[in-house]
């Protein structure tokens, strides 16, 4: 082992050494090709950007476009203080021709700050005030026309007339003034609109060029990579060359040695593991089953949703049910598997003894629950105690309880009996059970629901009870056609049948609900049928214990 393991180890050396040479081989080949070609792109990327700049002249373009980006910025300025300025006088423009065009010119003239506040329109304003103010003493001493007042009013007069030509004079300026802020910034505009004009083409001239000098450095950056990539190869190759690869390369922590134990498999760990892991397991998907179970487990379980006592518990078998086309099984003496059956007929028989009840039907909430399996078994361990015992087979559309059918061709079914009760002595027939007689039916029938809902359906039951000490009647599922509920009206005792671990809670309580709202006063018990032995509640039947149910006689005396 130890000098295999060494001799793996140098094969790995080697394979890995010459992998990398091999490697390296092809890698400096490959870079030595894509170097040649990026090189002759470099150059061809260079020479195209050196035609370019002397056919447009390149080297002044950024200052060319330097120079116009500033001219423009200087224009848009401009621009923007001539509006600024045009827009002023163009809201006083319209104000001067609105008092030009008035009765009292030189009064909303002088409304205006522009006029109003010019120097010369100040010192008129003031000589005319003053004038004003001597007029009235003057009027006071020498009358209205003393040669003192006429002169007085006449300068009064042509200070007013040099007023209003300074006021016309100062607006006319300001419309002046607005037409050439107008002009000014209509050439100013034009002007911008020309430096814009020659900055687009200075940037479409632009494009090509930095588009090409973007090449050079793309072309030159790549260059770069490809002659870095080539100098480690050639490093490499260097390394390669000397024996000293391995130990950079991968490093030998301890060299092989013999063990002088087995390393592997450690079975106490592994049987341990195994036991843990296993119990987890099974306990987690024990879990899992139980928290997704929606069925009936145990005794208790079934008590509990559905609110009705559980009156027996039917283990699994495969002993008693039905042989030989649906013919009632004959259970062998001292059977286990027939004692919860024989524990129903003790239960029911002292409840039927004490309420004078006789009759006693068989029904589930879904198919294939075992309600025939149950009305069979049932009335045959009734006619083994002795009583005369007549099982109705009820379900008319999947009738099961055939027995003899298909040897008496005229014998009449419930069927016949349902249209005709007065055919109901000719009907049912003898079985090998001393003591029961069945009543079936030989296919079935999609009108089972019309001719239940009949008087007749009352007449054949009242015959049976007349005629036998017990009748067993086996219904159709009540969740899924109603025909139950018309037997449930007149037996006054029911058996609702419960396949543990396969009938879902809801579908039981609600089919329940069904039967205990037309059965009113009834008795109605649960039989939980098909239980595994060991489950919750099946176990503290005696019963359940297969050697005692089975040696009967084999215990002493004294026992």
């Amino acid at each position: 082992a130890r000098r295999l393991t060494q001799s793996i180890i140098d094969e790995y050396f080697n394979e890995t050494m010459q992998d990398q040479r091999e490697a390296s081989d092809n890698t400096r080949t490959v870079l030595m090709t894509e170097a040649k070609r990026v090189a002759d792109k470099v150059s061809d990327s260079e020479h195209q950007l050196q035609r370019y700049r002397e056919k447009y002249d390149a080297m002044g373009l950024a200052d060319r476009q330097t120079m116009v980006v500033e001219r423009i910025r200087h224009l848009h300025e401009q621009v923007s203080d001539a509006r600024n300025g045009r827009l002023e006088l163009e809201s006083e423009q319209a104000q001067i021709t609105a008092a030009l065009a008035g009765r009292n010119v030189v009064a909303e003239l002088l409304n205006l700050g522009t006029i109003a506040e010019r120097p010369e329109i100040i010192e008129l304003r003031k000589q005319l005030d003053g004038q004003q103010t001597q007029i009235t003493p003057l009027a006071l001493r020498y009358g209205e026309n003393h040669p003192v007042m006429v002169q007085a009013r006449l300068q009064v007069r042509e200070t007013e007339r040099a007023l209003e030509a300074a006021a016309r004079t100062a607006a006319s300026g300001r419309l002046h003034a607005y037409e050439a802020a107008h002009s000014t910034e209509n050439a100013l505009q034009h002007e911008l609109q020309i430096e814009e004009k020659g900055a687009i083409e200075l940037d479409r001239d632009a494009i090509a060029y930095h588009a090409l000098e973007r090449d050079v450095q793309a072309n030159t950056a790549v260059y770069q990579q490809v002659l870095a990539r080539l100098k480690g190869t050639d490093v490499l190759q260097s390394i390669l060359a000397t024996d000293k690869f391995s130990s950079g390369f991968v490093k030998v922590v301890e060299k092989p040695l013999v063990s002088g134990e087995p390393v592997w498999p450690r079975w106490k760990l592994v049987v341990a593991a195994g036991i843990v892991l296993g119990a987890m397991l099974g306990f987690g998907i024990a879990l899992v089953r139980r928290a997704f179970d929606n069925t009936f487990t145990s005794v208790e379980d079934a008590e509990a949703s559905l609110g009705v006592g559980a009156i027996a518990v039917v283990p699994q078998s495969r002993q008693l049910g039905f042989r030989d086309g649906g013919r009632v099984a004959l259970p062998p003496p001292g059977a286990p598997d027939a004692e919860p059956f024989r524990s129903l007929r003790t239960t029911l028989s002292l409840f039927s003894d004490a309420q004078g009840h006789q009759a006693v039907m068989f029904t589930s909430a879904m198919p294939n629950e075992g309600k025939s399996y149950c009305a069979a078994n049932y009335a045959t361990v009734l006619a083994q105690s002795g009583r005369r015992t007549l099982l109705i087979d009820g379900d008319l559309r999947r009738p099961v309880l055939r027995h003899g059918m298909h040897k008496t061709q005229n014998r009449a079914a419930f069927t016949d009996c349902l249209q005709d009760p007065s055919r109901f002595e000719l009907s049912f027939e003898p079985t090998p059970v001393p003591q029961l007689f069945v009543l079936g039916n030989s296919m079935g029938t999609p009108l089972s629901s019309e001719w239940l809902a009949g008087e007749n359906l009352r007449l054949v039951v009242a015959k049976a009870m007349a005629q036998f000490e017990r009748v067993v009647i086996d219904t159709a599922p009540v969740a899924v056609v109603s025909d139950a509920l018309y037997f449930a009206r007149l037996v006054p005792t029911v058996c609702f049948v419960v396949h543990a671990g396969r009938t879902p809670k809801r579908v039981s309580q609600r089919a329940l609900m069904r039967l205990r709202a037309v059965t009113g006063h009834a008795f109605v018990g649960v039989v939980l049928n098909q239980i595994r032995h060991g489950d919750g509640g099946y176990r503290y039947h005696y019963y359940s214990s297969r050697p005692y149910a089975a040696g009967i006689g084999s215990l002493p005396a004294t026992g």
